[in-house]
């Protein structure tokens, strides 16, 4: 199995306002573009860490065959938006075949595609490595819809990018003169550690 990145949005989770007052540098914009590099990282070591989608984005899962004893595939990095298709290496072809005998859960977490009621899964599939991509989107938020509703992200987790991003911003070394600091704010991890899903961060 693997996950190829295709695209994400450029929608932040935390206003740069917001994390402006957090840090309590109003009185100057000349870091405003360090603020936006260390939320974006904030925000991406959340996704991480949880396994999960915050901003609209789109991801190519990869496996290596269609399951044979279930009728379902769980997609990774919940919440799921849509499925964009499903595709296979038919045997003996090096262009890919879509099948479409499938609906979507979005409701459970993590989102699944399961089979129509009379279908199965094509059996004519490549017997090399990730022969089977399914295409989803994936995030709180749709960035197609209008007004973009980034309040459906949980607060703690918002709360946690911004502790996460402070101590970047703050501590732009490894170590403070004669002290070691920790690489993660531990307040962070334990804000983030109930969303964590299977695929998530060791």
């Amino acid at each position: 199995m693997a996950l190829r990145l295709v695209e994400r949005s450029s929608t932040p989770v935390v206003p740069l306002e917001e994390f402006v007052a957090h840090v309590r540098r109003e009185d100057t914009l000349e870091d405003d573009a360090l603020l936006r590099r260390f939320l974006d990282a904030a925000t991406i070591w959340a996704e991480n860490f949880t396994g999960l989608a915050l901003v609209d984005q789109t991801w190519d899962y990869y496996v290596d065959a269609f399951p044979t004893d279930v009728r379902f595939i769980k997609i990774p990095r919940p919440p799921l938006l849509y499925i964009d298709g499903v595709f296979y290496r038919p045997t003996s072809s090096t262009s890919e075949s879509s099948f479409s005998d499938y609906y979507t859960d979005i409701a459970s977490q993590p989102g699944q595609i399961f089979l129509g009621s009379a279908a199965s899964w094509p059996s004519s599939v490549d017997a090399s490595a990730s022969s089977v991509r399914i295409r989803f989107r994936a995030g709180y938020f749709d960035e197609s819809s209008s007004p973009v509703e980034i309040g459906k992200i949980p607060e703690d987790i918002k709360v946690a990018i911004q502790i996460y991003a402070a101590t970047l911003y703050e501590n732009r070394e490894a170590t403070i003169t004669g002290t070691m600091i920790s690489t993660v704010p531990w307040s962070a991890e334990q804000l983030l550690r109930m969303y964590r899903v299977e695929n998530s961060m060791a």
